[in-house]
């Protein structure tokens, strides 16, 4: 297994807005979408789960992971 550790941190809010979260590698990633992960779940939502998945597995790249959760984060409104 590769190192899953982004090179740049994504802020996503907690707790309807009030909070944040600094997610940092795709283990935090894939506990925030699997608990914490707010509204509908989109197609970007179902995208970045795989590629978070398969970087966890080291079959993706973690900048790739880390493209796809921040993408899917910001489709459900949880960067500000």
């Amino acid at each position: 297994m590769g190192s899953d550790l982004w090179e740049q941190p994504v802020e996503v809010t907690v707790d309807c807005g009030d909070h944040f979260k600094s997610i940092r590698n795709c283990r935090d990633a894939i506990a925030y979408m699997m608990t914490s992960w707010p509204g509908e779940r989109r197609a970007s939502f179902s995208f970045a789960r795989r590629i978070i998945l398969k970087a966890i597995d080291g079959r993706a790249k973690a900048a790739d992971a880390a493209a796809a959760f921040k993408a899917a984060a910001i489709e459900a409104g949880l960067i500000k």
